[in-house]
C-alpha cells in the first residue's frame, strides 16, 4: 500500500470513531435525562399515598363504627402502604420527618392494637385530612402526638 492510501484509511478511521464517539455522547446524554425526569417524576406515588389515605380513613371510620376485627386489620394494612409511599415521597426533602411521624404510629398499631382500636375514629378523621393532602403539615403533627401518647 502507498502511503496515500495509508493515510487516506486512517483518516476515514478516525471519522468512523468520532461518529461512533459523538453518538454514543449523545444516547449517554439523551439516557442522562430521561432517567432523572423519571427518577423525578413522583406522581404515580402521590396518587399511591393518596388512595392507600382515603382506603385507611374509611377502614378506621368502619372499624369506629363496628369493631370488626376485619377493618382494624385493612386499615393498618393500608395504612403501612400510605408510610410506604411517603417514604419515597419525602426521602432526602425537608418533609422526612412526615414519614417518620407516620411510621411512629405504625408501630404503635401493630405494637399495641387496643391502642389503635381506642382512637379509631381520630386516625380515621387524620386520614381524611391526608387523602386530601398528602402534606398536611397539621395531619403529620396529629399522627407524632398519637405516637407519643401511646409510650
Amino acid at each position: 500500500m502507498t502511503d496515500y492510501m495509508e493515510k487516506r484509511k486512517n483518516e476515514t478511521w478516525k471519522k468512523v470513531y468520532m461518529t461512533v464517539i459523538g453518538v454514543l455522547a449523545a444516547a449517554a446524554v439523551v439516557f442522562a435525562v430521561m432517567w432523572f425526569m423519571a427518577k423525578n417524576d413522583q406522581s404515580d406515588e402521590a396518587a399511591g399515598a393518596l388512595t392507600a389515605a382515603e382506603q385507611a380513613a374509611d377502614a378506621f371510620a368502619g372499624y369506629a363504627e363496628d369493631g370488626n376485627g376485619r377493618d382494624y386489620i385493612r386499615a393498618v394494612s393500608e395504612y403501612y402502604v400510605f408510610c410506604l409511599k411517603m417514604d419515597v415521597l419525602t426521602t432526602d426533602t425537608n418533609r422526612a420527618s412526615y414519614s417518620a411521624d407516620a411510621h411512629a404510629l405504625y408501630e404503635v398499631l401493630i405494637g399495641q392494637p387496643e391502642y389503635g382500636q381506642a382512637h379509631a375514629a381520630e386516625i380515621a378523621d387524620i386520614m381524611k385530612l391526608l387523602a386530601k393532602d398528602i402534606y398536611e403539615p397539621s395531619a403529620y403533627a396529629s399522627l407524632k402526638q398519637l405516637a407519643d401518647g401511646a409510650a
